[in-house]
């Protein structure tokens, strides 16, 4: 499934869509007011809370916890120590782990488990404006935790701290 991603954290509460290839809403991004340490939710369009980003506040190096269902889907950690580019560990509960190819940067990456493409994130597909890009999502992937897993990275590579310290 492929979604559309237009990420708008400079507006008040950091709340965006994503919508799926049709126009439609798939995920609604809200961040949580007043939350120690800055958290972000991702929602179905009829509001129900599909997974939870965390920002660690006492760690070595910046981190985002995806929780579903009260319980660690995934951690997604950026390495300190790179100069030429963003450096992401992504550890997956139950084991295993994901590993991101391409330009953070440039929004043009490719999220691989195993040797295998599980997502692909472009702007190429779009021209509308520097924040849209796309999120092509593999089949029998499973997609809420793909979309929060780029989410958290978006988050970590453009804008540093837009999790923030929840005191807005």
């Amino acid at each position: 499934m492929r979604y559309v991603m237009r990420p708008n954290f400079l507006s008040l509460g950091h709340n965006f869509t994503i919508k799926d290839d049709r126009g439609d809403v798939a995920y609604r991004v809200r961040r949580v007011a007043f939350s120690f340490g800055g958290r972000l939710s991702l929602l179905s369009p009829s509001g129900k809370e599909l997974a939870r980003l965390t920002k660690r506040l006492f760690a070595w190096r910046p981190t985002v916890q995806v929780d579903r269902d009260g319980k660690r889907a995934a951690t997604i950690q950026k390495k300190v120590f790179t100069f030429i580019r963003n450096r992401f560990m992504i550890n997956v509960a139950g084991g295993g782990s994901i590993d991101v190819e391409g330009s953070l940067l440039d929004r043009e990456y490719t999220l691989m488990r195993g040797g295998e493409t599980i997502a692909t994130a472009s702007k190429k597909w779009f021209s509308l404006s520097e924040n849209t890009y796309g999120i092509d999502v593999a089949d029998g992937e499973d997609d809420a935790l793909v979309v929060a897993v780029v989410t958290a990275i978006d988050m970590l590579t453009r804008q540093g701290d837009l999790l923030g310290s929840g005191d807005e």
